[in-house]
């Protein structure tokens, strides 16, 4: 018999009290609700989030409550061997940002990358490249088929009578690949959609003929970024605005007025937020659960903070290190705002913008940062001891540490600021 391996108690919450210390056959778990499934997959990661999902005989609902970016982790996680089952079970909103997060490099799309998940979109099989062909935007199946092929004839000098016309592919164009591997990809891809949604198929071709390549990959590019600014990415030059200063004598919590934007009609972020853990004072406050709002303002500056430092989005060490770090820059802000009182805390979250409280709390390390700077310009820099020196070393660094001189207990060692007794 099928058995499933539970994910842990902190991730599966009440679930596990029930079945802690056992596996769970594949009967019960499909026995459970399907906000149960759903929970366990979201709580799990990696070739564990894949097996409960192909093992749950709903997962074709239950994939595309998945959050994108989660479901892009989780393909990242498992490889490409792997990531044909969840993409044949992927909305085509999901497949669409996948795209956008994973094939542009810069302002260029990326030639191998739109071969490999043009590969990958192929194996789902023909109903799928049949659906996503007529629910995708056509100019993005456009542009990332003129990244490999040209269209030499087309409709114009169709003729039911001429011989030749009979050899041309799809006795419709003439196409030459740019390589044999993008000819034997996307061959079999146009084959069956010309046979099965002939009417997207043309609109596509005669779009490719239409367009300049330059020109068209530059439009396509703008809206890339429009697409997934609703995610919170956006251009690292204006994403860098989240670290400006702040002065904490000045600030004042308040100020946020009903924050709805587009993205709040995408799945919960929960399990990508889940990727780290809140501690202290911010702890508390998101014990008592975390609104979609909440959550996807949350998502928001989680991304925005990635665009800025360039990290690895499709790496989850990357992107877990990250949130740990705009989880202790929030805590920051709100014990130096709220001290330890957890209903203060609470009340300033729900009524600041959580951009304004990071801002709060990375000013206030900006603050220490400053000082430290002083005290190397100062008359006394050239003289400090190598521990002294290496306290200054690790606070000027990008993010600030704390650095632990070595004592009987314990050896020398660095940790994130990450509450106001590590700022005092």
């Amino acid at each position: 018999m099928t058995r499933i391996q539970l994910p842990t108690e902190r991730q599966i919450g009440h679930l596990t009290l029930h079945r802690q210390g056992r596996k769970l056959s594949l009967k019960e778990y499909n026995s459970l609700t399907s906000s149960e499934r759903l929970k366990m997959i979201q709580q799990a990661a990696g070739k564990q989030k894949y097996e409960l999902i192909l093992n749950a005989n709903d997962n074709e609902q239950l994939v595309p409550l998945l959050h994108p970016q989660e479901l892009y982790l989780t393909i990242n996680e498992v490889g490409a061997e792997y990531a044909v089952e969840l993409l044949a079970l992927a909305s085509t909103e999901q497949i669409t940002t996948l795209l956008d997060l994973d094939c542009w490099q810069g302002d260029n799309l990326s030639p191998v990358l739109t071969l490999h998940w043009l590969q990958l979109l192929l194996e789902t099989g023909q109903e799928k490249v049949c659906q996503i062909a007529q629910e995708i935007e056509p100019e993005i199946l456009a542009i990332f088929l003129q990244k490999h092929l040209t269209i030499l004839r087309g409709l114009e000098a169709y003729d039911d009578d001429d011989a030749e016309n009979a050899k041309r592919m799809e006795s419709i164009y003439d196409i030459d690949y740019a390589t044999e591997d993008a000819a034997k990809i996307i061959g079999p891809f146009l084959q069956i959609i010309v046979e099965r949604v002939q009417g997207t198929y043309l609109r596509v071709m005669e779009m490719i003929r239409s367009e300049m390549l330059s020109t068209f990959e530059e439009e396509m590019f703008q809206a890339r970024n429009n697409r997934i600014s609703d995610l919170g990415f956006i251009p690292s030059v204006e994403a860098r605005g989240i670290y400006a200063f702040l002065d904490p004598e000045r600030f004042s919590p308040g100020g946020k007025i009903g924050y709805r934007i587009e993205a709040d009609d995408l799945p919960n972020p929960g399990a990508l937020l889940a990727k780290a853990q809140p501690n202290n004072l911010l702890a508390e406050v998101l014990t008592n659960g975390l609104s979609h709002e909440l959550a996807t303002e949350l998502c928001m500056l989680a991304n925005r903070k990635m665009s800025a430092d360039g990290t690895e989005i499709s790496d989850t060490a990357e992107v877990s290190l990250s949130l740990q770090q705009l989880y202790n820059t929030l805590n920051l802000a709100l014990e130096f705002l709220a001290g330890t009182d957890a209903d203060k805390a609470e009340q300033i979250v729900g009524s600041t913008y959580l951009l304004h409280l990071f801002q709060l709390g990375h000013s206030l390390q900006k603050q220490l940062q400053t000082a430290a700077q002083q005290i190397v310009a100062s008359p006394i820099g050239p003289f400090l001891d190598y521990p002294e020196q290496l306290f200054i070393d690790s606070l000027l660094d990008t993010p600030a540490m704390f650095y632990h001189e070595a004592t009987a207990e314990a050896p020398s060692h660095l940790q994130p600021i990450a509450s106001a007794h590590d700022l005092e």
